[in-house]
């Protein structure tokens, strides 16, 4: 582990430089017990009661957009105002952004038929297959063109595209497809997902309560449709499966409906002006969405799907983490940003509109930390998605040798088959250079479930984790060496 960048002092990182005159035990003793009393101020009582209010049927889920989701806004915009925080520049609590709202036609009008040596085969809509929400009727017709990535699609032009997804690839499938279809116009795609039923059951409940996109106008283009790729017949899954792109003989028939409105949604942001002349142009942010999954089916009778752990957890986090940093008698060096973004669960768009538009500018944001499902499972363990791509990482682990006393260790991401640092809002930020690190304790059967809900999140165990990020975060703000990308991950990540 390199030790370069940071002076570690008594389980607080200070910069040498900057406070080499501050070295007097009276001086370290005051500056220990400002910042331990400032990450004292993240407690049970207060993230229980944030969690609760967040997560209250009230707010029926937070889909975006939805009554529940400005009331969520509102709230949080109050708790920084509260806490002496700086809206965006020009004023104001809130960024808002347009999106268009898609919602599916009747299920009749969602077609897809596959022909080949054994005939037609007809698929019921719903049951076996979902449509991706479209404006208007659309419908398409043609041989099948099996593709293993979004770039082979450039030779489906007047065909019918079918793509295997798996849970690395669907992220990046489903984001994508728009642009692939706009640059290669195939007659439609088939999006065959590779994974346990369960997340055709997801796909179900997301793709078929709507779709949500941003700016104001819906493009056009042709139907898009979701299979369980155990849905299709064997020797075309078989086909799919080894990667071959000939399945000559089979062709598809394809159409979907929908219909379009505009509105809009909004983030939350608040920033806190740092201290150092040299260094408050610089900017550290937090980010977490605030998001859920709003109104659903209601299998064991409740249709509110409260979303506490996903993400009202890492959103109450985000506000305590904001007092914490307000509490600082002296404040950070480095200016600090806390962004609640709207529209992760409709596809990452809260953080893909600040991306776009970015508040301060994204070459002066040295760190972005993501919070996201941070609620249950370990009682002394937390990953850290993204450790092994910016020193970042070490700056963390660093914290948790310094604070024993909070009894949290960190770990790398325990699965990249799941391709979790695609699938959270830290990713848009990542591909725009920000170095980022994202902080989650898995998923649990509640999972994207009206029963996620706030009686089950181990509060404990947030308030520890909650110390330790402001220890961890304030350590970053006051460094003299800005984090750095290790040069191989930001290749693969960012490119050159």
């Amino acid at each position: 582990m390199r030790v370069t960048r940071l002076l570690l002092v008594v389980g607080i990182v200070v910069c040498a430089p900057q406070f080499a005159a501050a070295q007097d035990a009276a001086a370290n003793n005051a500056m220990r017990a400002a910042v331990n009393r400032a990450a004292g101020t993240i407690t049970e009582a207060e993230l229980r009661q944030a969690i609760g209010i967040i997560s209250d049927d009230s707010m029926m889920g937070r889909d975006t957009p939805s009554m529940g989701l400005t009331m969520t806004s509102e709230y949080l915009a109050r708790r920084f105002e509260a806490a002496g925080l700086s809206g965006r520049p020009g004023g104001g609590f809130q960024q808002e952004y347009p999106i268009t709202v898609i919602t599916p036609g009747p299920i009749a009008e969602q077609v897809l038929v596959l022909e080949g040596a054994e005939g037609p085969i007809e698929f019921a809509s719903w049951d076996q297959f979902v449509a991706l929400p479209t404006t208007g009727a659309r419908s398409g017709s043609g041989e099948l063109l099996a593709i293993t990535n979004l770039d082979e699609m450039q030779g489906a032009r007047g065909r019918i595209a079918i793509i295997r997804t798996e849970m690395g690839t669907m992220p990046d499938v489903v984001g994508g497809i728009g642009a692939a279809i706009d640059r290669h116009k195939p007659a439609g795609v088939i999006i065959a997902m590779d994974l346990p039923p369960q997340f055709f059951a997801m796909a179900r409940q997301f793709f078929g309560a709507g779709s949500v996109s941003l700016g104001s106008q819906a493009t056009a283009g042709p139907p898009v449709v979701v299979v369980p790729l155990g849905n299709l017949p064997a020797s075309l899954g078989e086909t799919l499966r080894s990667g071959a792109n000939n399945v000559d003989g089979w062709s598809a028939n394809v159409a979907t409906s929908g219909t379009a409105e505009t509105a809009e949604a909004m983030n939350t942001v608040a920033f806190i002006e740092g201290v150092d002349p040299a260094l408050k142009n610089e900017y550290v942010l937090f980010v977490a969405h605030m998001d859920g999954q709003g109104i659903g089916p209601a299998p064991a009778g409740d249709s509110i799907y409260n979303s506490a752990d996903d993400n009202a957890s890492g959103t109450a986090m985000l506000v305590e983490l904001a007092e914490a940093f307000a509490a600082l008698p002296n404040g950070p060096r480095r200016s600090v940003g806390f962004i609640a973004v709207s529209g992760e669960e409709k596809n990452l768009l809260g953080s893909r509109w600040y991306v776009d538009n970015p508040l301060v500018p994204l070459e002066n944001t040295v760190a972005l930390i993501n919070m996201d499902m941070i609620g249950r499972n370990w009682t002394d363990s937390v990953v850290g998605i993204g450790m092994e791509h910016s020193t970042l990482g070490e700056t963390l682990l660093q914290t948790v040798e310094y604070h024993p006393e909070l009894n949290m260790g960190v770990m790398r991401d325990r699965w990249p088959e799941l391709n979790l640092y695609a699938r959270s809002d830290s990713y848009n930020f990542a591909k725009a250079g920000v170095p980022v690190l994202y902080f989650m304790s898995r998923g649990h059967q509640d999972y994207h479930q009206p029963s996620d809900v706030a009686e089950r999140l181990d509060y404990d165990k947030i308030a520890r984790m909650g110390q330790l990020i402001f220890h961890f975060a304030f350590g970053v703000t006051v460094m003299d060496e800005r984090p750095e990308w290790y040069p191989e991950a930001y290749s693969e990540i960012v490119g050159n």
